[in-house]
């Protein structure tokens, strides 16, 4: 990560007041908009300014982005988010939070990728906390994304954050909302946990994930590396999404699955469903473990099942695989095709020489498709699993990948 200093340019406000603003009020000297410096990344690429009356189309727009709903707290009014929202956004928040030093507020002005003039591409907030910390919030443009803008624009505004004499710069995100995760990772900042019903989000409390930058920390990203897409004759395993949640709840809600999951109790399936797809995640950035949604090769990818590496040791080279299915897809082959790819993959990965498969004595299913994979039988550990409210014995497989 580049230095504070190389990675912006600040363009001084000017001081000079005009004779109205656009909202029909009379500027006076250091007030907004005449107090937003302008920031922009040397290629002038990315720019930050003041938001301005030419933004409510696009920031209408942004606003009613089903995804911009689904992890801000954007208002949403019966009807929609309208012009008026978005006026009183420029207007009154914006205006009002640097005129009153609670939060500076920049408009994100770049080209979009539907190409043509530079415009709107989205909103960032330095929120101030204290006298030495600040929180960092931020939200795009659909047509903006995928194109570096964000990491841009937090770099910008972390650099002026610093420079401005704040020590600390804080971020969080509702649980689930990766894109904002991968932004604040990339700007260098350091992932602190889980904190629990922190934020309210239309009407209901919310975990959120929480990180921090400090200003002797090393500007340096933390960004993960993307899990791979392994395709597999007409099925694909890919990383889970949350648009997965329903198909998961489902599948741990199947009494046939339930059986050998006597771990989960039986009234939380939802509950389950997203605590299996918060730690598939957070396996795969630490690095314990690689967890796949069997789906679909057509365009809808369907979630079929899972199979994933668990408890992965990088030192002793061993993992363990676990894999299920969605009550509509066994009897299909599926199981078969996915754990196979599974071990394909593995033989491709320097660092897991062996695999281990433990599954209930008698899950003959799971069982059977561990042997057709090629896992040998080494050993029955009584009483070691549950089927129901029973002990039954425990089946150890194991596989060499190298």
């Amino acid at each position: 990560m580049e230095s504070a200093g190389e990675v912006s340019d600040v363009i001084p406000p000017s001081n000079e007041s005009g004779p109205t603003n656009e909202s029909g009020t009379t500027n006076q000297p250091d007030e907004w908009p005449d107090r937003v410096p302008v920031l922009c990344t040397p290629d002038r690429k990315v720019l930050l300014r003041a938001h301005r009356g030419s933004d409510v189309e696009a920031l209408v727009q942004q606003c009613r982005d089903p995804e911009v709903i689904r992890w801000t707290t954007v208002p949403t009014p019966e009807g929609g988010y309208g012009a008026d929202e978005a006026r009183w956004f420029i207007f009154d928040y914006s205006a009002g939070s640097w005129n009153s030093g609670s939060a500076e507020v920049w408009a994100i002005d770049a080209v979009r990728s539907d190409g043509g003039a530079r415009q709107y591409c989205g909103t960032i907030e330095l929120r101030r906390l204290d006298e030495v910390a600040a929180e960092v919030a931020f939200v795009l443009h659909p047509q903006a994304r995928g194109h570096g803008m964000m990491s841009a624009a937090t770099d910008l505004v972390v650099d002026h954050a610093f420079a401005s004499g704040y020590r600390v710069i804080r971020w969080k995100a509702m649980v689930g909302n990766w894109g904002s995760r991968r932004v604040a990772a990339k700007s260098g900042f350091q992932y602190e946990g889980l904190s629990r019903s922190q934020l309210e989000h239309h009407g209901e409390l919310r975990d959120c994930w929480v990180a921090s930058l400090c200003d002797s920390d090393a500007r340096e990203s933390r960004l993960w590396p993307r899990q791979p897409v392994l395709d597999a004759d007409q099925l694909v395993l890919r990383p889970l999404r949350s648009a997965d949640l329903p198909r998961i709840e489902q599948s741990l809600c199947d009494p046939a699955l339930r059986r050998w999951m006597a771990r989960f109790p039986v009234d939380q399936c939802d509950l389950d469903a997203m605590t299996l797809l918060v730690q598939a995640w957070e396996g795969w950035i630490i690095g314990n473990a690689a967890v796949f949604g069997v789906a679909s090769a057509d365009e809808a990818q369907v979630l079929l099942g899972v199979v994933a590496l668990l408890g992965i040791e990088a030192d002793s080279g061993r993992a363990e695989a676990g894999y299920w299915l969605h009550p509509d897809a066994r009897g299909r082959g599926v199981g078969q095709i996915a754990l196979d790819r599974l071990v394909r993959w593995c033989r491709q990965r320097p660092d897991i020489s062996s695999l281990l498969v433990r599954t209930a004595e008698d899950n003959h299913a799971a069982r059977r498709l561990a042997e057709v994979s090629g896992f040998e039988l080494f050993g029955i550990q009584s009483g070691a699993s549950r089927s129901g409210t029973e002990r039954v014995g425990l089946a150890h497989y194991g596989l060499l990948t190298r």
